[in-house]
């Protein structure tokens, strides 16, 4: 399953780190509880432990998500049971969790840059080579080098722009774009206001006809929904029921 072959103009809706409104992101609960309330897919964020495990966890320092001082690298996943604040939800290791993961959903991996480098890809790779839902998984980050691995691999990819390049935003995207032939453009919302508002529109006009699949992030409000559903393939969300909703509505 991919935006490209879903035959509907209409946005795919993941739920960002799963339905991270309401349930500890990144977590087997919250990817089910997504797909639970509809989702099409979800986003989720891949880190190297200390010990060299590749789990699903989004942040560099550790704290806020469990209570306790230091970072990723430091960490151990498989001396921590329950590593969640609260208790009830440990951190999932890459390959257990996309084992057992539906099907018929799509998945955007963010391969995380605090913790990643190139030598880091083929392991990765060889991690989610012979899954089923291989040809469901778009694989993104903000550091461009270690998407190369996978597009040559037969992976789609997707370019994320960070809003730290808004000043230049489209200049930055058309240069990677050249370079990195990706299939998907991963946008921050927020990128809108940068550019007089026809401008905006004309481009994401020009990447939808050049064949490039637009996503955009992160996507909570109604009214940032309403300016660019008519644009985007994919839409990320830490609210799953309301952009439904939405797309339910402005179909």
């Amino acid at each position: 399953m991919s935006a490209a072959k879903t035959g509907n103009r209409w946005p795919l809706i993941l739920g960002h780190r799963g339905y991270r409104k309401l349930y500890p992101e990144n977590t087997e609960l919250a990817f089910q509880k997504a797909f639970e309330f509809g989702a099409d897919g979800i986003e989720f964020d891949v880190q190297k432990t200390g010990d060299g495990e590749y789990v699903i966890f989004h942040d560099y320092e550790i704290e806020r998500l469990t209570g306790q001082k230091g970072n990723i690298k430091e960490f151990s996943r498989r001396k921590h049971v329950s590593f969640i604040s609260g208790g009830e939800e440990g951190i999932p290791n890459l390959r257990e969790y996309l084992e057992k993961a539906p099907r018929d959903k799509f998945y955007n991996m963010e391969l995380k840059e605090e913790t990643l480098t190139v030598d880091d890809c083929d392991a990765i790779y060889s991690i989610v080579a012979d899954l089923e839902i291989r040809k469901n998984i778009m694989v993104s980050s903000f550091r461009h080098d270690l998407l190369p691995c996978f597009r040559k691999r037969g992976f789609d990819i997707g370019l994320l722009l960070d809003r730290r390049d808004s000043k230049n935003v489209f200049i930055n995207l058309f240069i990677r774009m050249y370079k990195m032939k990706p299939r998907y453009l991963n946008l921050p919302v927020d990128l809108f206001g940068r550019l007089p508002g026809f401008l905006n529109f004309l481009i994401l006009k020009t990447f939808r006809f050049l064949g490039y699949k637009i996503v955009f992030w992160t996507v909570n409000r109604r009214s940032d929904y309403l300016k660019i559903y008519r644009y985007s393939d994919v839409i990320i969300t830490d609210d799953v029921e309301k952009m439904l909703s939405l797309r339910e509505q402005y179909r």
